[in-house]
């Protein structure tokens, strides 16, 4: 089964339910958000080339491990900032200081 990864921008949650096999990325009324942990904030999000920086954006994650493109512009509690991308064919996500 797909599964959908949703992050709320306006709210800086975030909540994984099943995705279904519509290509249109509705998220269900039962879905439960979970506040990003203290400190992390997301600042943007690209997910196969639509930049979001509010709403809520959502990746979608195939059974075997495949999922959408995406990056994400996070900062921490510091006030640093990291590039998170998400790329569909690698198995980690690559996490590296803004700007390098």
């Amino acid at each position: 089964m797909s599964l959908a990864l949703a992050f709320d921008l306006d709210n800086q949650s975030f909540a994984v339910f099943p995705a279904g096999v519509s290509p249109i990325k509705r998220i269900p009324d039962d879905a439960v958000f979970t506040a990003l942990p203290a400190g992390i904030r997301i600042l943007q999000l690209e997910v196969t080339g639509l930049l979001f920086e509010y709403g809520t954006a959502t990746i979608r994650i195939e059974p075997s491990g495949i999922r959408e493109y995406a990056e994400m512009l996070v900062s921490d509690s510091e006030g640093k900032m990291w590039n998170v991308v998400l790329d569909p064919y690698q198995t980690h996500a690559k996490i590296s200081p803004y700007g390098r």
